[in-house]
């Protein structure tokens, strides 16, 4: 073998034989070497020892998060971890503010968010850009309770620069951020302010026939 990838064949192999033992020692020999597939076989090596040792289980897939971080990996780390858990979970929350790799960031967001951890879920998402709105939809609906005028500072300009840009079939992707600055000025309780923006976009943009009648459905008002 010279690669996890190799091993995970050998190691799979193995296992269909009924070979636990030796496709758990070939597995686990595997993730030593370098290459591609060390997360593929991580996990893998981590559900074949849930039946056969824990300790391989907990430690294989905790490999497995830290070489790419998931929502999923994260919960199956809790289960495997049992009494564990509260000394391992401070170390696996600082990986992920470490974390600087966009790849992570959908990880980063659902984990903070599954936590309660609004502050560096917002961290998280802030500087993404407008084209990434699965990733931060979920953070402004959660943070709008926690932190409406930072909805409203990351949102209004998203939703401004596709208004400006007068690409018609944008502006759905607009009124979505809209709707979540509407949100955020009425937990602020300022429903006034939030009319008075309305208007001005309504005024500014009063050329724009479909983004006007857009502005003015319900939701919206």
């Amino acid at each position: 073998m010279s690669t996890p990838g190799e091993a995970l064949a050998l190691a799979q192999t193995l296992r269909e034989r009924g070979e636990l033992e030796q496709a758990l020692k070939i597995a686990t020999k595997g993730l030593s070497l370098g290459g591609h597939d060390q997360y593929q076989l991580a996990i893998w090596t981590s559900e074949l020892a849930e039946g056969m040792d824990q300790e391989i289980a907990l430690q294989t897939r905790l490999k497995g998060f830290q070489l790419q971080p998931s929502l999923p990996d994260y919960l199956k780390l809790k289960e495997l971890a049992g009494h564990r858990w509260d000394s391992l979970q401070p170390d696996l929350l600082t990986q992920l503010r470490q974390d600087s790799s966009s790849l992570s960031a959908k990880a980063k967001a659902a984990i903070f968010l599954k936590e309660g951890l609004i502050d560096d879920a917002i961290a998280t998402v802030t500087q993404l850009s407008s084209y990434q709105p699965d990733l931060i939809h979920p953070v402004m609906d959660a943070a709008v309770t926690h932190r409406p005028e930072w909805v409203i500072e990351n949102a209004r300009p998203r939703a401004e620069a596709i208004m400006n840009a007068a690409q018609a079939q944008y502006y759905y992707h607009a009124i979505n951020w809209l709707r979540r600055v509407r949100a955020a000025y009425l937990q602020l309780r300022q429903q006034e302010e939030w009319k008075r923006y309305r208007t001005a976009l309504m005024q500014t943009h009063v050329r724009k026939c479909k983004l006007v009648s857009m502005l003015q459905q319900r939701d919206l008002t």
